[in-house]
């Protein structure tokens, strides 16, 4: 995963931030890292005057808009350029504007292609918005979506696993392993499966399918271990 630190990415990250906060609250960069008590002046993500936290009243959707087509603008040459997190950039701004789908997949893939699994402040992962913009109508389809998926299965997104079991239901061993470790009832079924001649190896699978709730798993734990 690529975080914030004294890295060649770090500016770009904290520019990442800023800009996603559409708005002058976002103007110092120590919003990001403090709390705003600690900056002068504070910080706002929409830099209104309004009483809530997203700039009541003030909210200006126009600006708004303008700050998404200018992302893109500023961002667009860098991700062509590489930059993963530029490209995340694009996307989001580009899936905010509801662009074309093509669009959207393509800043979102490069960006997973570039080694970016989750960006700061976005609950999606990268590779999984690529996947999902890919299994859109106008995408590039399941077998991309599946390689984005598994992409963002290996780095450690549960989201990204489900999602590449839904459309691989019989993953090697390897991803099997990762996905149920994440969370996937089906990644375990096909992992004690694959395993099923090694008790030793299988009774766990079947443990962690039990734990995630599935009573066939439990089941299958306790005939394992009678059986041993």
């Amino acid at each position: 995963m690529l975080v914030l630190g004294r890295s060649p990415w770090s500016r770009a990250l904290t520019a990442a931030a800023c800009a996603l906060a559409v708005a002058a609250g976002c103007s110092n960069p120590k919003c990001w890292t403090h709390d705003s008590s600690e900056v002068p002046g504070g910080c706002s993500l929409w830099g209104g005057g309004g009483d809530t936290e997203w700039g009541g009243d003030d909210f200006n959707q126009e600006s708004y808009v303008e700050n998404l087509e200018r992302q893109i603008t500023e961002y667009k040459p860098l991700c062509d350029a590489g930059d993963a997190i530029a490209c995340w950039m694009v996307g989001t701004a580009s899936r905010s504007l509801d662009r074309p789908v093509a669009q959207i997949e393509a800043a979102f893939g490069r960006a997973c292609r570039g080694g970016l699994t989750q960006a700061p402040g976005d609950v999606i992962g990268v590779c999984d918005s690529a996947g999902d913009a890919a299994l859109r109508r106008g995408g590039s389809g399941e077998r991309t979506a599946l390689a984005y998926y598994v992409l963002g299965c290996e780095r450690g997104s549960s989201n990204a696993c489900s999602s590449m079991i839904r459309l691989q239901p019989a993953p090697g061993l390897a991803l099997a392993t990762i996905a149920c470790r994440l969370g996937s009832v089906a990644a375990c079924t096909r992992a004690a499966a694959l395993v099923a001649a090694d008790p030793e190896q299988s009774v766990r699978f079947a443990f962690r399918g039990c734990e995630l709730g599935d009573a066939t798993m439990c089941q299958a734990m306790g005939r394992i271990e009678v059986a041993r």
